[in-house]
């Protein structure tokens, strides 16, 4: 890998196992010329540091357009875009993309008015009242406008349940959004204002379904941010016509999933050790398969791994994601 290299953005490490977090980055390429994208994982050297470290990498994509606002999601290809779910209390928000089998919801999605396409879905049973599932965002910087976010939701539970919308900031979580038990006959529109007045540097939507006292199920499609405050709808709001409310996704310039190899990218020769392509079938993974890991059992703390993408020839802006 030879050329010049300038760091682009970096994730620090986390403390503990996390789950798969999905990271997007707007990138601006200003000259005509040949380019490729380095992922360097560093194994962590901290004192005191007992444990291996573990850096993996999945979903590498490059599309042609910018990425979505924060918070964005459609649901689409089984992917909770920048969302993770909180395991809290025994309930859980899951992804339904038409090819997965749940006993109850929606019989097409909002987006496409399909049955293959996605939503998120949490599903209520008896013996659960009162525990709450939640889907959090990634963390969503401050806007001098402040922000209104928006969402699709159905419901199908007794007046027990309850869905509702949150933001957390500063060690504290205030609710923004609620709706107790509603027989939804179709997909309907909600939307809420955040304030700035409620930001502190950043804050996290918190979207919490809470089980009632019967079955039931709760689902959410085409969440959206958009610049400056907005009032409160419904309850009582009537569903919009069905329809796409988020951009289609740009061309893809460069995208590898690792379910078969590395796809043609590049291992460096002088860095420390090498990234590893894994195929175990992991259960937290969306969906399931291959990835690269970058390992600590064997290499010493303090060692880097480095791997590249083919030359891309393209200029202008683009959206880099991967998880």
């Amino acid at each position: 890998m030879g050329g010049e290299v300038h760091n682009f953005f970096r994730i620090p490490g986390r403390d503990g196992p996390t789950d798969w977090i999905f990271v997007q980055q707007t990138y601006q390429n200003l000259v005509e010329s040949t380019f490729a994208f380095v992922i360097e994982g560093s194994i962590g050297n901290a004192t005191g540091q007992t444990e291996p470290s573990v850096v993996a990498i999945d979903d590498f994509s490059l599309a042609l357009s910018p990425c979505p606002r924060p918070g964005e999601c459609a649901f689409e290809s089984a992917h909770l875009c920048t969302w993770n779910v909180e395991y809290t209390d025994g309930l859980t928000w899951k992804l339904s993309d038409g090819q997965e089998i749940h006993g109850n919801g929606p019989d097409v999605d909002h987006t496409t008015n399909t049955s293959i396409g996605g939503f998120a879905i949490m599903e209520i049973f008896d013996g659960q009242s009162g525990k709450i599932g939640s889907l959090v965002s990634e963390p969503i910087m401050d806007d001098i406008y402040g922000f209104c976010f928006t969402f699709f939701f159905y419901m199908y539970c007794d007046n027990a349940a309850a869905l509702s919308v949150s933001i957390r900031n500063n060690g504290s979580e205030t609710t923004l959004w609620a709706l107790e038990g509603h027989f939804s006959p179709d997909w309907t529109y909600g939307k809420v204002g955040i304030p700035t007045s409620l930001f502190y540097d950043e804050i996290v939507i918190v979207i919490n379904g809470v089980a009632g006292s019967g079955s039931g199920w709760i689902a959410i499609d085409d969440l959206f941010t958009a610049t400056g405050e907005c009032s409160i709808e419904p309850p009582g709001a009537t569903p919009v016509p069905v329809g796409p409310t988020t951009p289609s996704p740009g061309t893809n310039i460069f995208s590898c999933n690792f379910e078969i190899d590395i796809c043609g990218m590049v291992q460096s020769a002088s860095d420390d050790f090498d990234w590893e392509h894994q195929t175990q079938e992991e259960p937290e993974e969306l969906p399931a398969g291959g990835y690269i890991l970058a390992d600590s059992v064997i290499p010493s703390r303090g060692a880097n791994a480095s791997v590249a993408t083919p030359l891309l020839p393209y200029s202008g802006i683009q959206c880099l994601g991967f998880e």
